[in-house]
């Protein structure tokens, strides 16, 4: 009976964390976003926060029941 990381993890969980990062996703700070000349009334750190683009939840379940 070992202790690691795998113990007690399902495995598809397992086999999902042992895939690559993909690196073509857009997920990230949207530097364009930030060098648009534009004339933004907001605090810099909030223009910045709002720069950043998340990735899609895919196991997200919106059906209702």
């Amino acid at each position: 009976m070992g202790i690691g990381p795998d113990d007690g993890v399902p495995e598809a969980d397992a086999a999902e964390q042992r895939q690559a990062a993909d690196s073509d996703d857009d997920t990230g700070l949207d530097t364009a976003y930030l060098e648009a000349d534009t004339d933004r009334d907001a605090n810099e750190a909030d223009v910045i926060e709002q720069a950043f683009i998340v990735p899609a939840d895919d196991d997200r379940d919106d059906t209702d029941g």
